[in-house]
């Protein structure tokens, strides 16, 4: 499972198409009820993100704290699998709490941003944060594993109970000649 996660990392903000903190994203631990941190949960939310934009494999860039790399939430697999793919530069490591970063790269490649914070405190230096719908994505439990929903500045990142209303859902035929 981690293998096929791997195929879908990038550091390169052109093939990738949303940036997220994996130090984040493995502490959702809503999304399986499973252990305090998962790099599975990583997989959960690429599925989500190809779901959401109706694409098969796609890549994301993947920005970590270096403090995740010994992390002892994660098995011993799990930091060894992380420590290589930040060896082999599919994750781009920091020393500090990545939150500016993956704003800075959303930035430079107009890439929505995978996250439950709502950069709150970077407001006023990334405009589009409020200002672009779509551009901020949170990761929640939806039906059958992962979804994405926009966030809206100063609403938490949660779906309304019942779920979406009806025409704010994206319908597309996975059929390239589909007449619909």
């Amino acid at each position: 499972m981690l293998d096929a996660i791997e195929r879908r990392l990038s550091t390169d903000p052109v093939l990738t198409r949303a940036v997220l903190d994996l130090s984040e994203v493995v502490r959702y631990a809503d999304l399986d009820g499973g252990r305090t941190a998962s790099v599975l949960r990583l997989g959960m939310v690429i599925d989500a993100l190809g779901r959401h934009l109706s694409e098969d494999n796609v890549p994301v860039y993947v920005v970590a704290e270096r403090a995740l790399l010994s992390d002892p939430d994660l098995t011993s697999n799990e930091r060894m699998v992380v420590r290589r793919w930040a060896d082999d530069g599919l994750v781009e490591v920091l020393a500090a709490a990545p939150g500016d970063r993956v704003l800075e790269v959303a930035e430079l490649a107009g890439l929505p941003v995978l996250s439950r914070q709502g950069f709150d405190r970077w407001r006023d230096r990334y405009g589009w944060l409020g200002a672009e719908p779509g551009r901020l994505l949170a990761p929640v439990v939806g039906h059958g594993g992962a979804a994405l929903v926009p966030r809206v500045p100063g609403r938490p990142a949660a779906p309304r109970p019942g779920g979406p209303p009806l025409l704010a859902r994206l319908w597309r035929c996975p059929e390239a000649d589909c007449p619909s």
